[in-house]
């Protein structure tokens, strides 16, 4: 399974407590430092053993994935999403802490981001979104699961 926009790595954390392996993709040189950092504070050796921090742009190493990994299981999109405007409490403290670290960097544009998932030809391509938010791209999703606060569409791609 594949993180491609691993930020302080909760999900590749979850999935690999999970029982399967990871490969958490992150661009931003700050956010690999912290990751690399973090990765060794684990204490489960096991769980340790199945991150692989592979650092660089996700719209590029996706494609080849494929060549290097043969068929991924899954591929999880979790791009930071725009803030709330209305007054509700504010987001969890790692989340705040990202936004300042990442203000003044460019949010991954999110059409070709999904198109390299796509182009990694996975079984599944999963992307978090706001509950509000459009989709995107032209391919609509399988299914799509949401709550209140966020939605994942799922593309099934057999």
């Amino acid at each position: 399974m594949v993180d491609a926009t691993a930020g302080l790595g909760g999900d590749a954390g979850v999935v690999a407590a999970l029982g399967h392996e990871v490969l958490a993709i992150e661009r931003d040189p700050d956010l690999v430092r912290l990751l690399g950092e973090a990765h060794q504070r684990i204490r489960d050796p096991e769980v340790a053993a199945r991150i692989t921090l592979l650092p660089g742009d996700a719209m590029e190493l996706l494609p080849k994935l494929a060549e290097t990994h043969g068929r991924l299981l899954a591929i999880i999109l979790d791009p930071m999403f725009p803030p709330r405007r209305s007054r509700s409490a504010l987001p969890p403290k790692p989340m705040q802490a990202l936004r300042l670290l990442l203000e003044d960097r460019p949010a991954d544009p999110l059409g070709p981001l999904l198109e390299a998932a796509f182009a990694a030809r996975p079984r599944r391509v999963l992307l978090k979104r706001p509950p509000e938010a459009p989709l995107v791209g032209d391919r609509p999703p399988t299914f799509s699961v949401g709550s209140k606060l966020l939605r994942w569409d799922a593309w099934e791609l057999g």
